[in-house]
């Protein structure tokens, strides 16, 4: 069979096309870095590449949610130890007022104290997190968890349920 000279060069200029793409494709790799550079490059690597890069933010999220979750517990750790220490204190100046011994003035200040303490006791209760929420504020944790209603030096509770944040899927 014989190859005209016509059809020899057209074939030539074919493959001389067809080797300048695979130089042009392979050119954009080395400069680039990365071995797809384009979806239709590798169908399938991309298609993975783009599941691997959505688990990827999944995973950055829960590691997010992780730590606001942990900060938490580490705030409500700190004001559970507070509150504790608040409270025995309380107990002993309880103990120590109704001792026949302390006087009046006695008493006095240790109703001045008790007052003071109960003040902290309630900004303790109405601890926020780094987001500036109320670590005890259940679903409404935009408000404060306790209010001192006046002129009765009562406290009020004034949230129900629980804050949750979100770790696994």
């Amino acid at each position: 069979m014989k190859v005209s000279n016509n059809e020899f060069a057209s074939q030539q200029v074919r493959q001389f096309g067809r080797l300048m793409e695979e130089i042009q494709l392979n050119q954009e790799k080395i400069s680039s870095g990365q071995k797809i550079n384009r979806p239709s490059d590798a169908p399938v690597d991309a298609t993975r590449l783009t599941i691997a890069d959505h688990m990827k933010s999944r995973v950055g999220q829960y590691s997010e949610n992780t730590k606001i979750a942990e900060n938490r517990l580490r705030r409500y750790d700190i004001a559970y130890e507070s509150a504790s220490n608040l409270m025995t204190r309380i107990k002993e100046l309880a103990i120590q007022a109704a001792n026949d011994t302390s006087s009046d003035q006695d008493r006095k200040f240790i109703a001045t104290e008790i007052i003071g303490l109960k003040a902290n006791l309630l900004a303790i209760a109405n601890t926020r997190d780094d987001n500036g929420q109320y670590i005890f504020g259940g679903f409404n944790s935009e408000d404060p968890a306790f209010i001192e209603q006046k002129p009765k030096p009562n406290l009020v509770h004034t949230k129900k349920g629980n804050s949750r944040v979100a770790l696994t899927p």
